[in-house]
């Protein structure tokens, strides 16, 4: 799967936006915020994952209430969104990893840069500035 933000002459950047949808696992406050900035921003649907009714993101966000542990959980989260972000590190990488090997879009969220361990085949922060995926 490419990612939205590849360029192409015939989308402009802000139709690019419209047109994406983000998925953040975890919606407790850096998720809120996160929510925040991309409803801002224009994004198309933002949508987090989070185990406690009305985490604080749902006050924006779609919340799908479910384990971030969980496979099944984090590939319903897939299917909602166009790339998936994450603002806590007590998540599945052994998950992730599929997701990732199965072509989904994971983005680090700043926080978590230097924390690369959390994530196997984390992009530098050079690629996530330039909007890129993880690539195989």
């Amino acid at each position: 799967m490419s990612s939205p933000f590849e360029t192409s002459p015939d989308i402009s950047e802000q139709e690019r936006i419209r047109s994406t949808r983000i998925g953040i696992i975890g919606g407790g406050q850096l998720g809120l915020m996160l929510s925040e900035a991309a409803r801002t921003m224009g994004y198309a649907g933002i949508t987090v994952l989070d185990p406690t009714p009305d985490c604080p993101a749902a006050v924006i966000a779609e919340q799908i209430m479910g384990s971030l542990q969980d496979p099944a959980a984090l590939r319903q989260l897939a299917e909602r969104a166009d790339i998936l972000t994450y603002e806590i590190e007590h998540i599945s990488t052994t998950a992730l990893q599929t997701l990732h090997d199965a072509g989904v879009c994971i983005y680090l969220t700043p926080q978590l840069l230097g924390s690369r361990h959390f994530y196997p085949c984390a992009v530098d922060a050079a690629d996530v500035e330039r909007n890129r995926c993880c690539e195989n």
